[in-house]
């Protein structure tokens, strides 16, 4: 009968502790996900954006100006983001962040307005909005990790 019990509770902590190293090794348990490489970003962004070509039926003398735009912006607003990674954990600097992506995002739209002329662009930005979506949805679905930590999830705190 002793042996019995020995063998249940041991049986019981193996199958706790195998239980936990799945969950852990499939990542579920933890915040500290791997990023993505700079290549697997790189790609993905190729992927999204030769799928925006084909719905929003860019013609490819439009695609090269169109990529070099975005390109540029992404090297811009990943350059704010590192120099802001670098400095205080200041709610004022993330303030400043954000209105620094919003100058920069509007005069990039005035550039691929030019580009693309009214009608694409409207489709680009009803596009980009509807991608937002997506990615705030995903945000939610994850437990707002984004919440407190500058993010957009804050509710409009600290908006006057």
């Amino acid at each position: 009968m002793r042996h019995r019990v020995i063998r249940a509770v041991v049986l019981l902590v193996l199958c706790g502790v195998a239980g936990q190293t799945a969950y852990a090794q499939r990542g579920e348990g933890s915040r500290d996900r791997e990023r993505p490489t700079p290549e697997q970003r790189q790609k993905a962004r190729q992927e999204a954006r030769a799928k925006m070509f084909e719905e929003l039926q860019i013609p490819n003398e439009q695609q090269v100006l169109v990529a070099a735009l975005l390109d540029t912006l992404q090297m811009e607003r990943e350059k704010i983001m590192e120099d802001a990674r670098n400095g205080p954990r200041d709610p004022e600097v993330f303030r400043m962040v954000r209105q620094q992506m919003e100058d920069l995002t509007a005069a990039f739209d005035v550039r691929l307005k030019e580009t693309l002329g009214e009608e694409k662009f409207d489709l680009f930005v009803a596009h980009r909005k509807a991608e937002q979506a997506e990615r705030g949805d995903r945000r939610g679905r994850r437990g707002n990790r984004g919440e407190g930590r500058g993010g957009r999830s804050g509710g409009g705190r600290g908006r006057n």
